[in-house]
């Protein structure tokens, strides 16, 4: 078994941007006319936050390589 070494701050990074996009999921309230709750905000959010998660992740496997 082969193991990838993260920085600290790059996994803390990393978890607090996907905690982000948890919030905004959890905050969706489907009667809001505010942009920040409606649904489609945090579809969009979320999809963001683990694209960038997964490219992040991506970089350091490629690192390690």
């Amino acid at each position: 078994m082969s193991y990838i070494q993260i920085p600290d701050y790059a996994f803390e990074s990393i978890i607090n941007s996907l905690q982000q996009g948890y919030d905004v999921c959890v905050g969706v309230d489907y009667s809001s006319n505010d942009t920040e709750k409606r649904p489609e905000y945090a579809t969009g959010y979320s999809r963001a936050t683990m694209r960038d998660a997964i490219e992040r992740l991506k970089q350091y496997q490629e690192n390690s390589n």
